[in-house]
């Protein structure tokens, strides 16, 4: 679970079977009032912290193994406690402070790969006979860091078919984000391919084909996942409303930039922070903030002291109804900017306005 490998069989007796010997183990201790009370209050801690783990598991959550460390937390206490060494003897005082010891060493090394997904991704990759999926989890850590061209690498490598279209569906987005409408749509096809139920990816499709003029198509999509998904219908049906009020524009050849066939063109523009903030700035105007983030997080992992791109993150959070955060990004150009008028005036619009909402 913890490196996005599937589950062998073997695997899930061994965990069950030491999962289930520790949780008797809590359960005599608090069922006979066995041992000191501090150990009793720190299992049943470790109950409470451990339902939402078996939650998260059930549900595929990477969440999930985080949260099982919580929950050992409270147990390895409660056993140290329960273990009442000043009774020991000398001998088996050393043995089991030794346990201890090992058993802290090693979590504490465990727990550094916890630091960030890009840490525990890029160490599941250096594994013996690594799932293919980690790639698209790194991928996706890489995206949300702002590395396009490293997430845009790991999504393009060979996957198990369980995470297919999931990765298309990754692709789509950056490609969308970059101007390359032609890659989207191949991508969100291919994604819908390996799961003609990714509500997401028809979502993206049927508003790409809008744009372009082909409403009918993309109403045709989400009226056929409206009536395959029943948890999907409302959403479709809310959306081709929406898409309805698009119907007037004409039809028109899907826009690629230059660099969409072009990988030493791509590279030169995820090194570029004019650009790629040029790119987020378009999709801001034309309130498209999910496409936009990427971007500004990628200007402002390449300059994080990029002006024009720290403003464009204030406009991000205005769009997002996140003035506080807008505020402090504001204040913090004029901090190392003083005459940066654009940011003033960013600031002066929003005392201006009036309070509602966040």
């Amino acid at each position: 679970i913890e490196y996005g490998q599937s589950l062998t069989t073997q695997a899930l007796i061994h965990g069950a079977f030491l999962g289930a010997l520790l949780l008797l183990w809590m359960g005599f201790v608090l069922g006979a009032k066995h041992g000191p009370r501090p150990v009793r209050y720190l299992y049943v801690a470790a109950l409470v912290a451990f339902v939402p783990s078996i939650m998260a598991v059930f549900l595929k959550s990477m969440i999930g193994s985080r949260l099982v460390y919580t929950s050992s937390a409270f147990a390895l206490a409660g056993v140290g406690i329960g273990l009442r060494l000043q009774e020991r003897t000398v001998a088996v005082r050393r043995v089991c402070m030794g346990v201890l010891i090992l058993l802290a060493v090693v979590t504490t090394q465990r727990a550094r790969l916890w630091r960030s997904d890009t840490t525990l991704f890029s160490a599941a990759l250096e594994a013996t006979d690594p799932s293919t999926r980690n790639h698209l989890n790194l991928g996706i850590a890489l995206f949300d860091d702002g590395d396009l061209g490293g997430a845009l690498e790991h999504f393009s490598h060979d996957m198990d078919r369980a995470a297919l279209d999931q990765s298309h569906y990754m692709r789509a987005l950056l490609y969308t984000g970059l101007g390359c409408e032609s890659l989207a749509e191949e991508h969100l096809l291919k994604s819908l391919e390996a799961n003609p139920n990714n509500y997401s990816a028809t979502h993206n499709l049927a508003g790409l084909l809008s744009t372009q003029g082909r409403q009918a198509e993309a109403q045709e999509r989400l009226l056929a996942i409206s009536q395959r998904d029943s948890f999907a219908r409302q959403r479709a049906l809310a959306q081709v409303e929406v898409l309805k009020g698009l119907s007037n524009l004409p039809r028109r050849d899907p826009k690629n930039a230059t660099w969409c066939g072009d990988a030493t063109a791509r590279r030169e523009l995820f090194a570029s922070p004019v650009g790629l903030n040029r790119l987020a700035g378009e999709h801001l105007r034309a309130g498209q903030v999910e496409l936009a983030a990427p971007l500004i997080r990628a200007v402002l992992r390449v300059d994080p002291w990029f002006v024009a791109g720290r403003l464009n993150l204030a406009q991000l959070y205005l769009l997002k109804g996140q003035k506080e955060e807008a505020r402090e990004v504001l204040e913090s150009i004029l901090n190392t900017n003083p005459g940066e008028e654009r940011a003033r005036r960013m600031l002066s619009a929003m005392d201006a306005a009036p309070l509602t909402g966040r």
